[in-house]
């Protein structure tokens, strides 16, 4: 019967774990019935040559004829002499150790293996986390691209006043003639493109002076403006800007998301089949907060407009206007448009 020492060491030896095993087997050896195994194993695993010695002496005097003692016993007293090869373990051991090194690749597979679950596991449970907040109010928390900054501001009189956010990169502006750093910002522009003076300045309003008129319409466009000379040098007069344009009435129903669908789905039929058109789209950015796109593309000009709601039975339909042949260099802008475009 092996004896508890002895199984102890031997498992510990098969795993690779030598500093351990050691005392079990030496243990083992002095006070529990062993094999010639098991000084072998205690051979293979002890950092002291004269006790390898000893337990290769021991084997042999246990089993005279074991061939892997024998085997080490003649490499030692080569060794003796100057010439024999290194000591090498049993066969038995080599394959214990190969199984131990098995064994160890395999759970390291798993750890990997369990790292990877877990991260996809988080990323998922992220997701779902995120699909539950503000999505607009995180990511202009987190200032969403390096490059990007928020604009809030406010249109019309003290006593109608509507306010606005959106994020925008940091080389658009709100062409807003009472904003000093619009006009310096004009100004400039004036000067980097004298053909085109009279293109800034119609561009630019005074937002405090905006009427919003019975008809859903207003009395001036309010623009946020490209101003970056090397993006639209070769545009002219087809600035990449998003505009205020007009409000539109929106059918009564339980929440504005719905108000937006039952809109989406009674214009769809007639606008598709308008030149040009390419797709629309009520985007649901949380449970309670929907917009409505609708994408127009003619030779020149990509146009999205973005119905946003201001009320049940009320919403705001701004624009986005990039030229076609820089289009794809604005994707990302777009898309941040669109994710951060509200009223305050």
């Amino acid at each position: 019967m092996t004896g508890l020492h002895t199984q102890t060491g031997i498992e510990l030896a098969q795993q690779g774990r030598r500093l351990e095993a050691l005392p079990y087997l030496r243990y083992a050896v002095g006070n529990e019935p062993v094999n010639a195994e098991v000084w072998l194993w205690l051979a293979h695993i002890t950092p002291d040559a004269q006790e390898y010695r000893h337990c290769v002496s021991q084997a042999l005097a246990m089993q005279p004829d074991h061939p892997t003692a024998l085997r080490m016993q003649t490499d030692l007293t080569y060794q003796k002499m100057g010439v024999a090869p290194p000591v090498t373990a049993t066969p038995v051991l080599q394959q214990m150790e190969k199984r131990s090194k098995r064994q160890k690749r395999w759970r390291r597979w798993l750890i990997f293996l369990s790292v990877i679950l877990m991260t996809v596991l988080c990323s998922w449970l992220a997701r779902l986390a995120l699909s539950q907040v503000d999505t607009n109010d995180l990511l202009t928390r987190l200032a969403l691209v390096e490059d990007n900054k928020q604009l809030s501001f406010a249109v019309g009189s003290e006593t109608e006043a509507i306010g606005f956010a959106v994020t925008v990169p940091e080389t658009w502006f709100l062409a807003d003639r009472g904003s000093p750093s619009w006009r310096e910002k004009r100004e400039a522009l004036e000067r980097e493109f004298p053909d085109f003076v009279t293109g800034w300045r119609e561009l630019e309003t005074d937002l405090g002076e905006v009427v919003f008129n019975a008809d859903n319409t207003l009395s001036e466009t309010v623009s946020i403006v490209e101003t970056d000379g090397s993006q639209i040098s070769n545009v002219l007069p087809d600035v990449p800007r998003l505009e205020l344009v007009e409000f539109r009435a929106l059918a009564d129903a339980d929440n504005t998301c719905e108000s937006l669908r039952q809109l989406a789905a009674e214009e769809l039929p007639e606008i598709s089949q308008q030149p040009g058109f390419v797709e629309t789209e009520v985007k649901e950015r949380t449970e309670s907060d929907c917009i409505y796109l609708v994408h127009t593309q003619d030779s020149r000009t990509h146009q999205i407009d973005i119905v946003v709601p201001l009320r049940e039975t009320r919403a705001t339909v701004w624009q986005v206007q990039i030229p076609d042949s820089v289009y794809a260099d604005y994707a990302q802008t777009v898309d941040t448009i669109i994710d951060t475009l509200k009223i305050n």
